[in-house]
């Protein structure tokens, strides 16, 4: 009999610690999907600006200076 309940609280434990290495790998992936949403959207981004014409982005650069020059001599 103690020797049945030893196999029994060896087993629990086993199972304990591949649930524990279970979550841990969950919490991982997790955290490797959000990443790479974030690194998709960066890359979006960037095959966005990278396909505006040269004179938008210019523009774009610029117009907060734009902005604020004719703020100063209005």
């Amino acid at each position: 009999m103690d020797e049945l309940e030893k196999s029994e609280r060896q087993a629990m434990e086993k199972y304990n610690n591949m649930k524990a290495e279970l979550m841990e790998a969950q919490g991982e992936l997790a955290r490797v999907k959000v990443n790479n949403k974030q690194k998709d959207q960066e890359v979006e981004d960037i095959k966005r600006v990278s396909s505006e014409p040269a004179a938008t982005l210019y523009e774009s650069r610029w117009w907060p200076r734009d902005i604020l020059l004719k703020a100063v001599f209005s």
